[in-house]
């Protein structure tokens, strides 16, 4: 899948890549509103365990899928946290800002949603994300386009 294919490792990363594209075309900034908490759990479990067990091209763990998708649920759908006030909560969808697992989740969310809308419609200019999303393309048009696209493919997935 290239999990991280468009993810900037750091702000230097970024601004380097920006200041050496080509100044042609339009910029943008898209954001994933909170996406952390938004994030699909038993879809990006899937996602995850497909990529462990169907298309890393790392060694599989030793670990059955079974296991590992009840270990992943757990540890999302069955936490508890406490509000600043002292009420207790469970999450039950999405990810828990400040989830070890929350990162993770995001970047095989965010990497399904980016697979899947190139494949519809080919990739901008530039395009990739540190914390919101960078995109340069040809103009405000095709700009729109991704935008109701990577929109419409995350609405599917929530």
């Amino acid at each position: 899948m290239g999990l991280l294919k468009y993810c900037f490792k750091s702000p230097r990363e970024f601004l380097d890549c920006v200041n050496s594209a080509p100044a042609e075309g339009v910029m943008a900034s898209l954001d994933v509103e909170s996406l952390f908490t938004n994030i699909p759990v038993q879809r990006t479990i899937d996602y995850i365990c497909d990529h462990v067990y169907r298309s890393s091209p790392v060694p599989l763990l030793k670990l059955e899928e079974i296991h590992l998708r009840e270990l992943l649920r757990i540890c999302t759908q069955e936490v508890a946290f406490r509000c600043p006030r002292g009420k207790l909560y469970q999450q039950i969808d999405g990810v828990a800002m400040g989830s070890p697992l929350g990162v993770l989740f995001a970047n095989f969310f965010m990497g399904s949603v980016e697979k899947e809308v190139f494949n519809r419609s080919g990739r901008p200019l530039l395009y990739g994300w540190y914390v919101d999303i960078f995109v340069r393309t040809t103009d405000s048009e095709e700009r729109e386009h991704l935008r109701c696209l990577l929109q419409e493919v995350i609405d599917l997935r929530m």
